[in-house]
């Protein structure tokens, strides 16, 4: 029997990697006269994300910017221009490769998952039980929602994104009940189970 480049290579799931720290690469670039208004900027800031019982935020705003000039303002917009922006750039950008890596190794896991299906229906085999592991055909209870090939997760309107990934539960159920959802397919396939 010849070599078989499928099962004889291994090949490593695509890599995620994770973004810098972001708040280090902005600190870094921030120039020292603007450090001081920068951060007055970010303990409001932290006011608004968490506010605290009893501490009027807006009211702490409007002191700051009351009691604020010309320079504040200028340093605002040095600090948005060259500092936050870029670090929303360089995000943006990873979370892009991340996303992709991810779907790249969805993708593969389905189509393993598939190929492992096929094997057993060609096998006439409904489980395989190894050392470390049982494989089990299973049928299929209900449709699934999977995104096509191609597919640009950023088209999805809000309402199906969870966070980071697709809702895919209200994809399905969209799909179910007749509405189009760009670049998905209801598939009707028994799946695989490992344990």
């Amino acid at each position: 029997m010849g070599a078989h480049p499928a099962r004889d290579t291994p090949r490593a799931a695509a890599p995620i990697q994770e973004p810098m720290n972001a708040t280090e690469s902005i600190d870094a670039t921030i120039p020292i006269e603007i450090k001081a208004h920068v951060h007055r900027l970010e303990q409001l800031w932290a006011l608004l994300e968490d506010p605290p019982e009893g501490v009027d935020v807006a009211a702490n705003v409007a002191a700051y910017v009351a009691e604020s000039d010309q320079d504040v303002a200028l340093a605002i917009a040095i600090y948005l221009k060259d500092s936050l922006e870029p670090a929303l750039t360089v995000g943006r950008k990873a979370r892009a490769r991340i996303l992709d890596a991810v779907q790249r190794n969805e993708k593969e896991r389905e189509w393993l998952r598939r190929t492992l299906g096929q094997l057993l229906d060609r096998l006439k085999l409904e489980r395989i039980k190894g050392p470390t592991i049982t494989v089990t055909r299973t049928a299929s209870a209900s449709k699934r929602a999977v995104m096509k090939a191609g597919a640009d997760v950023e088209l999805l309107p809000e309402r199906f994104l969870a966070p980071r990934e697709p809702a895919t539960g209200a994809i399905r159920d969209a799909l179910l009940a007749g509405e189009a959802v760009e670049g998905w397919e209801l598939v009707d396939e028994p799946g695989v189970m490992l344990r």
